[in-house]
């Protein structure tokens, strides 16, 4: 019983590939590079239940150049799906360490296009894949110098008070810098206290 389940799906897919040879498959895609596509069929005559009923579509250049997987069906759950073009001409440029794809965005959307008609022809769902996105996140913190990557920034924005006060003990402390060290020591104090002062203030009048 079992052995008759696994030849069903086993036969299933070797009729597809069968039907696709003689209709897709012998349509060329004119371009850089003139091409067709190829449906794969199983080689056993068992796919394990279905779990091996999988086959590929590829495109095969007619100069003989390597051949490249477009798309996916699924046996077992009537689905095929096809890759984006961006994802494929990578896939290809890395494989073969290349620059070149010798497909045509409008030869690869014709392709799709005739891969879509035949499926649904057949029962079956037909999905593009989405591209993977690999970019980070434009929203990320960036590490500031001498900030641990990954660590948050603690520092808060002074308020109006405390921001004027801080100018204005900066600028005075630039002029006395060169009177000696001891009266930049009290100009900090200084500039500590009007902080202090001016906070508090503030806090005062928010919640009086």
């Amino acid at each position: 019983m079992e052995d008759g389940k696994f030849t069903m799906y086993a036969g299933k897919s070797v009729a597809l590939a069968e039907v696709f040879k003689f209709t897709v498959g012998k349509e060329p895609f004119v371009g850089p590079t003139v091409c067709r596509l190829e449906l794969s069929a199983p080689s056993e005559e068992s796919t394990d239940g279905g779990r091996l009923a999988v086959q590929h579509v590829s495109i095969a250049p007619e100069d003989g150049g390597p051949a490249t997987v477009i798309a996916t069906a699924y046996q077992v759950d009537r689905r095929a799906e096809a890759r984006q073009y961006e994802a494929v001409a990578e896939a290809y440029k890395q494989r073969f360490r290349t620059n070149a794809f010798p497909v045509s965005p409008g030869q690869f959307d014709e392709m799709t296009r005739k891969l879509k008609a035949f499926f649904t022809q057949f029962g079956f769902t037909f999905e593009i894949q989405p591209l993977a996105l690999a970019r980070p996140s434009a929203t990320a913190p960036r590490a500031t110098a001498g900030m641990q990557p990954g660590a948050a920034p603690v520092a808060k924005r002074p308020t109006a008070g405390q921001g004027s006060a801080a100018r204005t003990a900066a600028r005075s402390a630039v002029l006395d810098g060169s009177r000696g060290g001891s009266r930049m020591w009290i100009v900090l104090a200084v500039v500590a206290v009007v902080i202090a002062a001016a906070a508090a203030a503030t806090v005062y009048f928010l919640h009086g």
